[in-house]
């Protein structure tokens, strides 16, 4: 009686169960998903972090896009679209979609360069100043906290994990 490709994948499976390399206990299995569940969870909870704290201060919903577009910008400096769209790693049109919702939020002035008017340039208001530095304040809060009670060894470790997944998401672009 031949056993099913269903029963033999199954056998397969648990064989393979067996000779999983150990990692702390778990198996390696295991670890990863517990890293990918850290992973995915960590980067939802910063970006809803990141949109209630601008929330609080201006009681206008930005989202963590549009942030970072500010950020992108900068508080100091006049910017062209192409400088932003190279600087966020998308299409000058993609940018176009968010400045519009900025502008109508008070966010960002859009005007014409006096050397080329063909070049659009970018500033922001007061007020996304005011958020672009909350935003960065934010960030420092977060590196002290990811930081704080590590050994310098501790920090290396943690630095090159995250250029590992910083490099994982760049080689996607």
């Amino acid at each position: 009686m031949r056993t099913s490709s269903l029963a033999m994948d199954a056998q397969k499976c648990r064989r393979m169960q067996d000779i999983r390399p150990k990692c702390g206990g778990k198996t390696l299995h295991y670890a990863h998903e517990d890293v990918d569940r850290l992973l995915v969870q960590t980067f939802n909870e910063i970006l809803k972090v990141e949109e209630s704290a601008v929330r609080v201060s201006t009681k206008d919903f930005i989202s963590a896009n549009e942030i970072h577009t500010m950020e992108a910008i900068g508080t100091n400096a006049h910017k062209s679209m192409s400088e932003v769209a190279a600087a966020l790693r998308i299409t000058v049109s993609t940018l176009t979609t968010s400045i519009n919702r900025l502008v109508l939020k008070g966010m960002v002035v859009r005007s014409r360069s006096e050397e080329d008017r063909r070049v659009v340039c970018l500033s922001l208001t007061d007020k996304a100043r005011i958020i672009v530095r909350a935003h960065q304040r934010f960030h420092r809060e977060m590196v002290k906290a990811a930081v704080d009670g590590l050994s310098d060894q501790e920090i290396e470790i943690l630095k090159h994990t995250l250029g590992n997944i910083r490099q994982f998401f760049a080689d996607r672009l």
